[in-house]
């Protein structure tokens, strides 16, 4: 007899048939990796901003992604800064021309189509004429407290007017309102913060603000303007 006749023999098959029939389990598929959708811009959010805030029309199209003019390590260090959890005040300062003001407009607009609540953009000379006029009408307490009370705020050309000791103490209220409770602040400026006619008070309260130094060289004049 065969080996194999004598193993079959000896294995009684009925023994092992299974209680039930073998199911197939299917293998587990790959999980698609997660792909955000890029948020959609809504244009008029800018366009919006930009005429309440009387954005000049040079700097419309100012973006950070459109910043071929200034030297790409500042264009970094605003990226970076966007993204940050954690932003600390900017005081940024040049000759007139070396493109503060077109940097922090592509700042500005990142916010707002950031959907960021209650931001104010504000050259310092209008700022100025509001407090003044404030007073005349009694009204400079609610209006020292709007620019005190702003969560972002952004002061473009700050120390360009020679100063009376009520722009001093005007602004020295609005700044050290703002140090002492951490809100967000932008300034521009033609001068470092040291020569800032302001009053030592106003300026020991700047050191509080991160700053960088803009090019000595004019950039406005190469500016492209936006489409008309």
């Amino acid at each position: 007899m065969s080996s194999f006749k004598q193993l079959s023999n000896m294995l009684d098959t009925d023994k092992f048939k299974p209680v039930e029939e073998c199911k197939t389990i299917p293998l587990p598929q790959p999980t698609p990796p997660i792909i955000k959708p890029k948020p959609v811009i809504d244009p008029s959010l800018w366009q919006e901003a930009a005429s309440r805030s009387n954005i000049q029309s040079i700097y419309r199209n100012a973006s950070m992604d459109n910043c071929p003019k200034l030297p790409q390590g500042i264009v970094e260090l605003g990226k970076r800064w966007l993204k940050a959890n954690k932003k600390p005040s900017l005081y940024l300062y040049g000759n007139t021309g070396s493109g503060k003001t077109y940097f922090a407009t592509a700042l500005y607009r990142a916010l707002v189509e950031m959907k960021l609540s209650w931001m104010i953009f504000v050259r310092s000379d209008d700022l100025d004429d509001e407090l003044l006029s404030a007073i005349e009408e009694k009204q400079e307490k609610t209006r020292i407290m709007k620019y005190c009370e702003v969560p972002i705020l952004f002061i473009d050309d700050l120390g360009v007017e020679r100063p009376s000791d009520r722009m001093i103490r005007q602004y020295y209220s609005i700044i050290d309102r703002r140090v002492g409770e951490g809100l967000l602040t932008i300034i521009t400026s033609n001068v470092p913060r040291e020569n800032l006619p302001l009053g030592d008070r106003t300026i020991s309260r700047l050191e509080h603000f991160y700053a960088i130094e803009f090019p000595k060289k004019d950039i406005r004049k190469t500016l492209d303007l936006p489409p008309l």
